[in-house]
């Protein structure tokens, strides 16, 4: 075996956290550290952890990226032929469409070397756990985008799809921001024959760093070349239904077919699958459920709040609609649909969903919140704090968070003094109440100036972010990237406040309704960027 080696090792796809151990020594004890990694962050943790450490050749002025390709292998093999251990890092799993590490390790070995690759996270690996799928199930196909259509690739429909490389797709060349719409067109008609029009599919990218969520855009498959992507995007077809048996296979191998559950086996199937955020699985359990029983209320209903969490809201109403058809004195079917009434902005048809609710059901702690986001969306602040006021007992049960969130509505006001009052108060119990935390620099900042904050803006800021790693509920999610935005706004930092607020308005949009509230945004509500993220109307 010649002297010189070659490692190829992936850093995964979220700083810091998905790198192997195994794959940290080998960068530490080689002679030569060469990289591809996507972010400046960890070219230099990279540089810290072995002062060798250059790129790798990146000239994307090449018209096929096939060329750059060459340029990376050739520059791996020069450094081993100098009789270097060289490892070479690659952002995300390293044989993941990552034609210049198999290309180098082959020819390598070919030439005598000792040549290896060690695998990290890719970012399906992120994506089975961001989205709740389990690859093993129902199976799961995985294509290069432009390779799906080109040879023609055969699927099941009843498997998950994956698409990688998405926003390539029908481009060998390099990322062009609205390159692909043509090609994914040519995408759209090859599915829609099996998939339908309305489809639901997903554009996902995985996160790169602890404080920041996924992106997860679930749209029609006709709105897919309209939707905006990145180079990362990978595309996710759900199947509408698992496959069927194969009777004579199953009594070949001597199985019993299961038994259809019975209908409460079902409901709690279907709820287990949406508190776990697997929202197709769901629906899945809710339509056997259906089957079985088309006028059971309550399977209507839940089915509806599964479409909404879909973000599939016609649909929503429309089961909403046959469940209080069925039941009309329903308080949850009531007060649900006034949920999705409210996303689909027809506030006032909500709020008389939430009263309604109410008188059925006086006690019913989750109307509240509802009410008050609904009135604070229609900028109807004193009625909203009101409500607070006389269902106080209500709120503060469900929401540990209540005062904090009342300081908001206070701020929104300009009663600055009295929220300063109320989050201090909550502070002395309970002193990393983040919302009372951000409430309260509002607060001070608006009545005495940001300079002589800036230690209170820096614990907001470092509690923000342990709740953001903690958190996996996509509305509180929104929440605190907004607020982290937020606090870059009253910097001065406009770069960084827009982003923060394009990632949570991405996330779920009403995050732009409580933009509408809070005067750290002030400075930037005549910015143009700010105006179409966060309309008036």
């Amino acid at each position: 075996m010649k002297k010189g080696s070659l490692t190829i090792v992936g850093t995964g796809i979220c700083f810091g956290g998905q790198i192997t151990l195994e794959a940290k020594a080998w960068i530490e004890q080689a002679d030569k550290v060469l990289y591809a990694v996507a972010d400046l962050a960890t070219i230099e943790w990279l540089k810290s952890l072995n002062a060798t450490a250059e790129p790798l050749p990146a000239n994307t002025n090449h018209e096929r990226r096939r060329h750059m390709h060459e340029n990376m292998t050739n520059k791996m093999l020069e450094e081993v032929r100098r009789g270097l251990r060289v490892c070479v890092v690659y952002y995300g799993h390293p044989g993941v469409l990552v034609d210049p590490a198999h290309r180098a390790i082959q020819q390598a070995r070919e030439e005598g070397y000792e040549a290896k690759m060690l695998p990290g996270v890719s970012a399906d690996a992120c994506l089975y756990a961001d989205l709740g799928i389990d690859p093993g199930k129902n199976g799961c196909q995985i294509f290069e985008a432009t390779d799906f259509l080109i040879r023609q690739r055969q699927f099941d429909p009843a498997s998950v799809l994956l698409l990688l490389q998405i926003g390539f797709v029908g481009n060998l060349g390099f990322f062009q921001d609205g390159k692909q719409q043509r090609g994914l067109q040519i995408l759209v008609e090859a599915l829609t024959p099996q998939y339908g029009p309305e489809h639901e599919v997903i554009l996902y990218e995985a996160s790169m760093y602890p404080v920041t969520p996924p992106v997860i855009r679930r749209i029609p498959l006709k709105d897919l070349p309209m939707t905006e992507m990145t180079a990362i995007s990978t595309l996710c077809v759900l199947p509408d239904s698992p496959a069927p048996f194969n009777v004579a296979m199953m009594q070949n191998l001597k199985l019993q077919l299961p038994e259809s559950p019975p209908e409460s086996k079902l409901s709690e199937l279907g709820k287990t699958a949406y508190k776990l955020g697997r929202y197709e699985e769901a629906l899945m359990f809710y339509n056997r459920l259906l089957l079985k029983n088309p006028n059971h209320a309550w399977a209507l209903a839940h089915r509806g709040e599964t479409y909404c969490c879909l973000r599939r809201y016609e649909e929503a109403i429309a089961d909403f609609n046959r469940s209080l058809h069925l039941k009309p004195e329903y308080p949850w079917a009531l007060a649900h649909r006034g949920d999705v009434l409210r996303r689909m902005k027809h506030y006032e048809l909500a709020l008389q969903d939430f009263e309604l609710a109410l008188q059925l059901k006086p006690d019913y702690a989750w109307v509240v919140p509802q009410q008050v986001n609904t009135l604070i969306s229609l900028c109807r602040h004193e009625e909203a704090l009101q409500k607070l006021d006389q269902s106080s007992d209500l709120y503060y049960e469900l929401i540990p968070n209540a005062i904090g969130e009342r300081a908001v509505v206070l701020n929104a006001l300009g009663r600055h003094q009295e929220a300063i009052e109320s989050c201090e108060t909550v502070l002395q119990e309970t002193p990393d109440d983040h919302i009372a935390m951000y409430s309260l620099l509002v607060a001070k900042v608006q009545t005495e100036g940001l300079d002589s904050h800036r230690e209170l803006l820096t614990q907001t800021r470092n509690r923000l972010q342990e709740v953001m790693i903690q958190e996996t509920r996509r509305m509180s999610r929104t929440i605190i990237l907004y607020r982290l935005g937020g606090l870059a706004a009253l910097e001065g930092q406009a770069e960084t406040a827009l982003e923060l607020l394009q990632q949570a308005i991405v996330l779920e949009w009403e995050a732009w309704l409580i933009v509408r509230q809070d005067p750290v945004w002030n400075a930037l509500r005549s910015d143009p960027r700010f105006q179409s993220l966060a309309p008036e109307n």
